[in-house]
């Protein structure tokens, strides 16, 4: 099925400004304009990353985040001098693009930066999954996507971050089990 009005009506969305749309107002909007069937495809979207997907665009989508991710654990791994294999996930094909994008974003000593390259590397992957017609259901997910992305980074800001590590940083150790029993 076309959604013409659907997708026309939707925001931009992007990495770097703001939007005008929450996820809880994505989700509205698609009970209200997309069929039974296309609605369960934006929930599976939620679905943890190893469950098999129905729609042909979620498994292309889920295939090259798996990929994002061996290679975000490769790079870890090498980093702290580590065996990776123990948290590889099982992966069908193989493209250089990723490993090489990653592999640029891990080259960043800022681990922001490290984690914006990621995401924009997400952002294309997302964009190439979506195909070429801009009112199909592959684009509409797609939007459903880049829409989580954009929300991420725009709950992400200094102060936010820099309350989080004081919390984490004045937060009494945890105690000992022999501490516990004493």
């Amino acid at each position: 099925m076309k959604y013409y009005y659907f997708v026309a009506a939707l925001p931009a969305v992007s990495l770097d400004g703001p939007f005008s749309l929450s996820w809880e107002d994505f989700l509205r909007r698609c009970d209200e304009f997309l069929q039974p069937d296309d609605r369960r495809a934006i929930e599976a979207l939620s679905e943890p990353i190893d469950v098999p997907a129905r729609h042909p665009f979620i498994a292309r989508w889920r295939r090259m985040e798996v990929q994002v991710r061996n290679a975000v654990v490769r790079n870890r791994a090498a980093r702290l001098r580590r065996d990776a294999t123990p948290y590889l996930r099982d992966q069908e094909g193989f493209d250089l693009r990723i490993v090489n994008a990653v592999g640029d974003a891990f080259s960043k000593e800022n681990p922001r930066d490290r984690e914006a390259a990621l995401d924009r590397l997400r952002w294309a992957l997302i964009e190439e999954a979506a195909g070429v017609d801009p009112f199909a259901l592959d684009a509409v997910l797609a939007y459903a996507l880049k829409l989580r992305l954009a929300e991420r980074w725009a709950r992400l800001d200094r102060p936010a971050g820099l309350r989080a590590i004081e919390g984490f940083v004045n937060r009494p150790p945890k105690s000992t089990m022999a501490e516990q029993t004493s």
